[in-house]
């Protein structure tokens, strides 16, 4: 069973995620560890509940955890 069902149940019901939670679900949606259609259903509930702050600052936690440095001093670099 996927992390994301407590959380999703949580959105459903109108309450919203601390930054821990919401760290914690971005993470395993990022890390893949989630079925799509749990993805997609954690998506819309979030989106139709509205993100607040705490939700979005969990959220970017867990992108820039998973983030990797660009090396631009190989100098292929493509501007269009």
């Amino acid at each position: 069973m996927s992390g994301l069902h407590e959380p999703l149940q949580a959105l459903i019901d109108g309450r919203s995620l601390t930054d821990a939670e919401a760290e914690l679900a971005i993470g395993e949606i990022m890390d893949g560890g989630a079925p799509d259609a749990v993805v997609g259903a954690f998506l819309i509930a979030l989106k139709i509940k509205g993100a607040e702050a705490d939700e979005l600052a969990g959220a970017v936690r867990a992108m820039l955890a998973r983030a990797r440095p660009l090396n631009l001093r190989d100098g292929e670099v493509l501007d269009t």
